[in-house]
């Protein structure tokens, strides 16, 4: 893969990270409420513990989207971008997980089974883009920092 193609990729991921917060998150059954990832952040500490996750999530959506267009022009950087392509995909893929587990599946796990637990919170769209953007962007890091010389 070459540098251009990994800048291409690192932007579109990054971008569709940072879109993904605006998008349905999860939808709490019972109740039938339907949040976004930009309401948790926004309703603080009222019911969530990790309100602040989708901040690091769209922070590593721009670093990342950032530094598609930089890869262009880097010179002997490809491993370094590539290193912190791949901390942002890691970032997007484990604050989101953090979120879900601290929320909904940590205080029911001894109450509920699994099966109950992903019924009454459903992940919807934005949360799957959101992981699914983050696993991207780690594997393009993973291929830029592993790509050898001849590659360049």
């Amino acid at each position: 893969m070459n540098r251009k193609t990994v800048g291409v990729l690192s932007t579109t991921f990054g971008v569709i990270a940072i879109l993904s917060i605006f998008i349905s998150w999860v939808n709490i059954t019972p109740e039938a409420v339907v949040y976004t990832g930009w309401e948790i952040f926004q309703k603080g500490s009222t019911g969530f513990y990790e309100h602040d996750m989708p901040i690091y999530v769209m922070i590593s959506g721009i670093v990342a989207a950032v530094l598609g267009p930089l890869e262009f022009y880097g010179k002997n950087l490809e491993k370094a971008f590539g290193l912190l392509i791949l901390v942002c995909g890691v970032t997007i893929i484990l604050y989101p997980a953090v979120f879900y587990y601290d929320n909904f599946v940590k205080d029911l796990l001894s109450q509920w089974s699994w099966i109950k637990i992903i019924e009454t919170y459903e992940m919807l769209s934005g949360f799957i883009l959101t992981e699914v953007s983050g696993i991207l962007l780690a594997i393009t890091g993973a291929i830029q920092i592993k790509k050898r010389k001849e590659d360049l």
